[in-house]
């Protein structure tokens, strides 16, 4: 099964590796992964904007005392980032809320850097496409481990998630290879 599971996360983890941008884009995760990524990139120079998002998680919880955005935005001031070079988007609860209740702060960037977990990087790719259309969106996931069996699981709610926000018209539709259709089946009829 891993070689199944490899191929659909595969697919989810878009990345087109780190380019120069106008801004850095963290879609709301309760993970410290995503905004160390963005201070990687930021700190790399690939630009000088970050944008951090999230109220809380509806399905995860987080621990914190503060939005997802907050912890962010805490967490890269602690690291020497200019809280002047930080916009603070704390009210959505998902992705599509991540990039609508943003995009009022991104008329002025062309180029964006999206960091998320790897396994929900397509769907907020697909989110950024249907929502904009006039921006240049590279996909930079941060790196997050999880057990195989838990893998195969998150895999396979993704690629549902991604048919089923396609279907509701929230996100751009995907190419999804046959390989990668066929990989999600049987995963799914092996976890049943």
């Amino acid at each position: 099964m891993q070689d199944l599971v490899t191929i659909l996360y595969n697919w989810l983890a878009i990345s087109d590796g780190p380019q120069k941008a106008d801004l850095i884009f963290l879609f709301g995760a309760p993970t410290l992964a995503v905004p160390q990524k963005g201070l990687e990139l930021y700190k790399a120079g690939f630009a000088s904007y970050l944008l951090v998002t999230g109220e809380r998680s509806l399905t995860e919880e987080s621990g914190w005392n503060k939005t997802l955005a907050d912890k962010y935005a805490e967490n890269l001031i602690e690291n020497d980032v200019d809280k002047n070079r930080i916009i603070i988007q704390n009210k959505s609860l998902n992705t599509l809320e991540d990039v609508i209740f943003s995009l009022g702060n991104l008329s002025v960037f062309k180029r964006i850097i999206l960091v998320n977990r790897p396994i929900q990087q397509r769907r907020g790719y697909a989110t950024f496409q249907k929502q904009t259309t006039d921006m240049v969106l590279i996909n930079v996931p941060c790196m997050e481990t999880m057990s195989e069996d838990q893998l195969a699981v998150r895999c396979v709610l993704e690629y549902e998630k991604i048919e089923r926000y396609t279907n509701k018209g929230d996100i751009k539709k995907q190419v999804i290879p046959n390989e990668v259709r066929e990989a999600y089946q049987i995963i799914k009829e092996i976890l049943r």
